[in-house]
């Protein structure tokens, strides 16, 4: 729906009725291209923030994020191998929408975390240190006294310990079991109806054969 050119600076984005969203959601995508276009002046041509940081960034101050890509994250936090930085990276050039969706709501997550540690102090100074010319690591490790993929996997730990619980209740998993209850339910109650109408057909043939034979 919008797209921020690096080189030029330009933000083209599709009219709300070609797009087929609301007048607010076009606002917030405009706000979310404009977070792109701020942090390109920061730092030339994406030079200095990593592609996760961008989308985490644009879509927290936009505040896009929906329950949608949060599922997807949660539905996924079994496989650690995918929420390293490197992958969460390589996921928004990749062909997989499902990987892409993980990385934007992990993003999204990772720098709200950043955000609710270190407040917007922290964070500011993170941008001015890269506008100062700092490289992205280099200017997270001096704002937090921690490595970025240090801090990520204590995160990934955190966030997999908070959401342990939704397997239990999510559909994907209780579906096929619920099924087969319902299943296993039906045919005992169709068998015992079964049982009590072949029962009352043997005792009218019995009482048939009663009347029949006086």
């Amino acid at each position: 729906m919008g797209i921020t050119n690096n080189i030029t600076d330009e933000i083209i984005i599709k009219e709300p009725a070609y797009a087929s969203i609301t007048y607010d959601k076009f606002l917030a995508v405009i706000k979310h291209e404009l977070c792109h276009l701020y942090l390109n002046r920061i730092a030339k041509n994406n030079i200095n923030f990593p592609r996760w940081f961008h989308e985490g960034f644009a879509t927290l101050f936009s505040e896009q994020i929906s329950w949608n890509k949060k599922i997807i994250v949660i539905n996924n936090l079994h496989n650690q191998k995918l929420f390293t930085i490197h992958n969460i990276d390589k996921n928004f050039r990749g062909d997989s929408k499902r990987l892409f969706n993980l990385s934007y709501g992990y993003s999204f997550l990772l720098v709200n975390q950043i955000y609710t540690d270190f407040g917007e102090t922290g964070l500011r100074s993170l941008l001015y240190d890269i506008m100062a010319g700092k490289s992205f690591d280099e200017s997270f490790i001096n704002i937090t006294k921690i490595d970025m993929e240090n801090y990520n996997m204590l995160f990934y730990k955190k966030i997999y310990k908070k959401y342990w619980w939704y397997k239990l209740i999510n559909i994907e998993y209780i579906l096929f079991p619920l099924a087969t209850l319902l299943l296993s339910i039906g045919f005992f109650m169709k068998r015992r109806k079964t049982q009590a109408l072949l029962k009352q057909w043997e005792l009218e043939e019995e009482m048939e054969n009663d009347e029949n034979s006086i």
